[in-house]
This record gives structure tokens, C-alpha cells and sequence, in this order.
């Protein structure tokens, strides 16, 4: 081999190893075979997730953070495969992404809890190059042979650690956006530490078979450089990163604690620097949820001759169906404020249209995620535009997801606006007796516990409505026999409380309200000596702080030194030595009692306990998290 030959196959290899991914250290083997670069070469060596625990983990973990896969492009595929070469990850040419077995266990080595959030990163990584289209294979692959004639320059070595950045910095912000702790990464400096040095020194190692003892003298010397200045790179970038996160987990726990306006505040504040479905989509659910509370209120009144809807953003335990208010009361009610009526509605129109607004870019952003298109014909209809909530449904919805219980459901409630009300009512009769008179009833837009109560609630509401009372009594009698046969408590309990008056809670949970290392929200966060890290956070010039324990906690505070985020992550906490977190989520019920509301967002399901003051989070029917309202 000619001299130049080899200095060029040196400066390819660490290219490679570079560019390929920030934790891919292996080159995938038999660089000249272009067939390498499909998964078909690699079937002999996946390992199936039905074999192996570990490889069920990566799954849901894959499969959770592409919740928020924001591009047009199929989403990629994960395989984990056997290999004896140390840990590494890699994007192919096909679009799919493998991970070898080690890498498994190098995350699991640091603990069960904060493997999934280093496991998260990873594959967020490699996710961030799959949506960035930066497939190093494009570059080095042309008509199945590797260019012979042009080595790789500094240029284009500095063009690879520039996408190497990049795809660290957006793949934080997915992993994030789907409820992974950013903190787990930049906060502990032995996972960059032994990831990167530890996986360098194999191909640092390997080559050294390729050169003579100057060359591999200076190789290994340049290599281990590399990836020394990545680590330290990568950390002062991500800790930026992880701190702004934070806004959009502080814009969750407002919208959880039903606080509309803190809740847009600061997914406004984090949409203008990371513009993702997730922020967007949430900010449409906070103002689409604001427009909903206040249409309630005055059909409770009697200041507005409508239904009661429900629509299937949120559980509510509160959300009661009563008889009409007196007419006499209420047309006295209507003549004494006719203003405040005029207002409220201008409102609700107002929050409907900001809600469109934010569903319509997350759908641009994300065509193929169906429940955007739910939300946005729920905000139509709230606003009270039939012929929209058809446009979204029957022109956009069905054309391509199909027909699904979700969107015939609130085709049924259109039927309403259009002065179809008895139709309306049979429609929504139908869909509860006859399920299976939707095409394509086994995939919907939403959870089934929603569906099914959702659908309850408003055929209950068009009867009452109608003046049916005892069929909607008997309607909620159906929902809590069938979920009692389905061994449902939690839509058994929402259905007895349509059916019984609501009680307080004849055996509290706690004796006092739970707090978080002794603290509650508002309290002044006092110094310690426990083990932690402070990373700033800046919102609209204001300096906060985000505080971040070894044992799982997190404090955010205000400019003053005053609590306004408490939260346990993760560690051996409990909520009164009963919850702790991974038990099952059927526990939270059982001590607890109904919650407040829950509420399903792409970072997971949020159950809310207003009076213990207290949000816990849910993923895969597991407690991930518990934080104070």
C-alpha cells in the first residue's frame, strides 16, 4: 500500500469515528462493502427483544422518544445487535439505527434508573443525524467503492465535529421533550468521561495494526485529543441546553396544576429558541384547554344554551354532568350580563384560534401524528366552527389515518352545531354499542381509557340535554359495569362519580401535605451540604437556578432564593412509605384515591392531586416522578 493510500485510510478511519456518531466507536466492519450499510447484513447478529431484557429497554426507550420524530421522513428503525468490538451506536444508509449490546451495558452500569435517561440520549443522538440527514455513508460510498484520491482535509474534519455538536444538541432537546432528564447526562462527569475515553481507546488500538510506531505514536495522540476536547465541548454546550429544557418542564407542571397562563408563558419562552411538535402541540392543548374551562363555566351558568361537551384532552374528576340550570334563572342571569357574556365568548375564540395556530405548525412539523389533528378539531369546535371540524375530520383525517372512534366521535358532536341534535345523539349511541362500525377501529388517536370515556360522557350530556336523565344514568351504569369487567378502577371510579355525589375522601393518603426534602413550593431554598450541581436558568433576562441533587431531586428557584419547581426524579424516595418511584401505577389509585385530572402529553401521563398539592408522572403504567402543584 502506497504511503499516501495509508495516511488516507488513517485520516478515514478517525473521520469516521467522528462523524459516524458522538458515541459510535466502532467502524462498521468491512468499510469497503457498501452492504454494511443495510440492515440485511446485520440480521444475523440482532438480538430479539423477546430474548433479551436489556434490548426491551432500548425498545421503549426508541420507541418513546420517537413520540416527538418532527420529521417527514419514515421514522427510522432500532436494532440492537452482538458484538464483542465495545459499545457504540450507528446510523446506516437505509434509515435504520443500530446499537450494539455493550452499549447497553456500559448505560447500565451507571444504575437502572439513570440508564434509560443515558440510553435516551444515545439513540436521540442518533435520531438527531437520522432527521439532519447526516449519513456519513453518502460521503464515502459512491457506486459500492471508497474514493481513493481525496483524504480527508481539516475543513471537512471540522464540517464533522460541527454535525457531531449539532446532532448532541438537538437529540438533549428530543430526549427532554418526551420526559428524559437532561440532567442525567451533564450533571455527572463520568459518563462522558468513561464513555468516550473508554470506547476511543478500542479504535485507537485497532489502529495501530495499520501504521508503524511514529505514525500510531501520533494518531493515537490526535485521536484521544479529539475526543478529550469533545467531552469538555459537548458538556459546556449541553449544560446550556439542559437548563433552558427546563422551561418546558416548568410549562408542564403549570398546565398539569391547570395554570393556562404560566403554562404558555413558558412553552412560549422555550418554542422561540427550540421550536419542536412537543412545545408546540403543548402550547395549543394550554390555550385550547383555557378556551374549553371557560365555555364549562358558562353553559353551567345557563349563560350558554349549549351541551356540556367533553372533549378528550384531559380526565377531569370534577367534570360532573348536571340537569340545566332554571330557565327563568338563567334568561335573568343572561339580561343582567350581557356584556360578560359577549366577552367570555369573544375569549373563547380568541384562545380557539391561538390554539389552531400552534396545532397547525405541529402538523407541519409532523404530518403523521395523528392526535395533532384531533386537537385541532376539538379547537374548531370549541369556537363553535362546524364546518372546519369537517374540513379536519373527513378532508384531512380520514383521507390519512382512516375512520377511527376518535374522529367519528367528534364528527357526532358537529352533528350538534348543525341543529342535528337527536342525530347526533344516535350517532354517539352507536359508536359505544357498535364499535366496529369504524374502519379502522384497532389504531386511534387516542388512549383508550379516554375514548371510551369521552364517548360516555357525551352521549350522557346529549341526553341530559334532551331531557333523557334516566338514560344517562343507565349510560353510566354501562361505563362502570364494562370497566369493572375489564378490572378498570380507574374509569370504574370516573364513572361512579357521574353516578354518586362527590365525597371527601373518607381515609387521606397523608397526615400532612407531602413536600420534597422538607420543602414546599414558595419556601426559600436554604443552603446544604448534600451532594448537588447549580446550573443557571434564564427566562426573559431574569436569572433562575435549577438545582440538581445525586439522589434525585430537582429545585428550581426564582431571582428571590424561593422554590418554584420541587421535584423527585429518581432514587429510593417514597410519598409517605407508600408510592415509591417504579411501582406500578395501579398503586397511585389504590393509596390515593381518583385524581384531580389526568393528562396525556407527548412527555408522558400526569396524574394531578389538587389537595395534596401534588403532580406524579406515569410512563409504560410506571411512577417515573412525582412534583408539588
Amino acid at each position: 500500500m502506497c504511503k499516501s493510500n495509508l495516511f488516507f485510510y488513517i485520516s478515514m478511519i478517525v473521520s469516521l469515528l467522528w462523524y459516524q456518531s458522538g458515541f459510535a466507536t466502532e467502524p462498521i466492519s468491512d468499510n469497503a462493502n457498501p452492504t454494511s450499510q443495510f440492515i440485511s447484513h446485520w440480521k444475523p447478529q440482532v438480538i430479539a427483544a423477546a430474548d433479551d431484557e436489556r434490548v426491551a429497554l432500548a425498545e421503549r426507550v426508541f420507541q418513546r422518544l420517537l413520540r416527538a420524530w418532527d420529521s417527514p421522513r419514515l421514522e427510522p428503525g432500532l436494532f440492537v445487535v452482538q458484538s464483542s468490538r465495545g459499545p457504540w451506536a450507528a446510523s446506516l444508509v437505509d434509515g435504520n439505527i443500530l446499537l450494539s449490546s455493550r452499549a447497553l451495558d456500559t448505560c447500565l452500569n451507571f444504575g437502572p434508573q439513570r440508564a434509560e435517561h443515558l440510553l435516551a440520549f444515545i439513540l436521540a443522538h442518533e435520531l438527531a443525524h437520522q432527521r439532519a440527514d447526516d449519513l456519513w455513508q453518502h460521503r464515502f460510498f459512491r457506486d459500492g467503492q471508497i474514493p481513493q484520491d481525496s483524504p480527508m482535509d481539516s475543513q471537512s474534519l471540522v464540517a464533522l465535529e460541527q454535525k457531531e455538536a449539532k446532532a448532541d444538541y438537538d437529540g438533549l432537546i428530543l430526549m427532554s421533550s418526551v420526559g428524559f432528564n437532561p440532567y442525567q447526562i451533564v450533571d455527572r462527569k463520568d459518563f462522558f468521561t468513561e464513555w468516550v475515553e473508554s470506547i476511543w481507546h478500542s479504535p485507537c488500538n485497532a489502529m495501530s495494526k495499520l501504521q508503524s510506531p511514529a505514525q500510531k505514536d501520533r494518531a493515537l495522540d490526535d485521536a484521544c485529543t479529539q475526543a478529550k476536547e469533545r467531552a469538555l465541548r459537548s458538556r459546556s454546550q449541553l449544560n446550556t441546553v439542559a437548563s433552558q429544557s427546563s422551561l418546558y418542564e416548568l410549562g408542564v407542571k403549570a398546565l398539569v396544576a391547570n395554570n393556562f397562563e404560566r403554562a404558555q408563558h413558558y412553552f412560549t419562552q422555550y418554542a422561540r429558541d427550540f421550536p419542536s411538535r412537543a412545545v408546540l402541540s403543548a402550547l395549543g392543548i394550554s390555550f385550547l384547554a383555557e378556551a374549553i374551562g371557560i365555555q364549562k363555566d358558562l353553559i353551567s351558568q345557563g349563560l350558554l344554551d349549549s351541551v356540556d361537551f367533553y372533549y378528550p384532552l384531559i380526565l377531569d374528576a370534577h367534570a360532573r354532568l348536571k340537569n340545566p340550570p332554571n330557565t327563568a334563572d338563567a334568561s335573568s342571569k343572561r339580561a343582567a350580563s350581557d356584556q360578560q357574556i359577549k366577552s367570555q365568548q369573544q375569549k373563547i375564540q380568541q384562545l380557539s384560534a391561538r390554539a389552531v395556530e400552534y396545532l397547525e405548525k405541529a402538523i407541519k412539523l409532523q404530518p403523521d401524528y395523528r392526535n395533532s389533528y384531533i386537537l385541532l378539531a376539538n379547537a374548531y369546535l370549541t369556537a363553535g366552527n362546524h364546518f372546519m371540524v369537517r374540513g379536519v375530520i373527513q378532508g384531512r383525517y380520514h383521507p390519512r389515518f382512516g375512520n377511527d372512534r376518535a374522529g367519528s366521535m367528534l364528527l357526532a358532536m358537529t352533528r350538534f352545531l348543525e341543529g342535528e341534535a337527536s342525530q347526533a345523539l344516535n350517532d354517539m349511541a352507536q359508536l359505544i354499542d357498535n364499535p366496529e362500525i369504524t374502519s379502522n377501529n384497532s389504531s386511534t388517536a387516542l388512549p383508550p381509557d379516554i375514548i371510551n370515556y369521552s364517548l360516555s360522557y357525551n352521549l350522557a350530556a346529549l341526553q341530559i340535554y334532551s331531557g333523557a336523565h334516566n338514560e344517562s344514568r343507565r349510560t353510566w351504569q354501562a361505563l362502570a359495569k364494562k370497566a369493572q369487567s375489564t378490572s378498570n378502577a380507574y374509569l370504574f371510579s370516573l364513572a361512579v362519580v357521574q353516578l354518586q355525589p362527590l365525597s371527601s375522601p373518607k381515609n387521606e393518603a397523608f397526615t400532612r401535605q407531602p413536600t420534597i426534602n422538607g420543602l414546599r413550593l414558595g419556601d426559600l431554598k436554604t443552603r446544604d451540604d448534600a451532594s448537588h450541581s447549580i446550573n443557571e436558568l434564564w427566562i426573559e433576562g431574569e436569572p433562575f437556578h435549577v438545582y440538581n441533587y445525586d439522589k434525585g431531586v430537582q429545585f428550581i428557584t426564582a431571582i428571590d432564593g424561593r422554590i418554584i419547581s420541587a421535584e423527585q426524579q429518581s432514587g429510593p424516595a417514597s410519598l409517605g412509605q407508600k408510592l415509591h418511584l417504579g411501582d406500578d401505577a395501579s398503586r397511585i389509585l389504590k393509596t390515593m384515591g381518583l385524581p384531580d385530572r389526568r393528562i396525556h402529553l407527548i412527555s408522558g401521563d400526569y396524574l394531578a392531586y389538587d389537595r395534596y398539592g401534588l403532580g406524579l408522572q406515569v410512563e409504560n403504567e410506571v411512577i417515573t416522578a412525582w412534583f408539588l402543584l
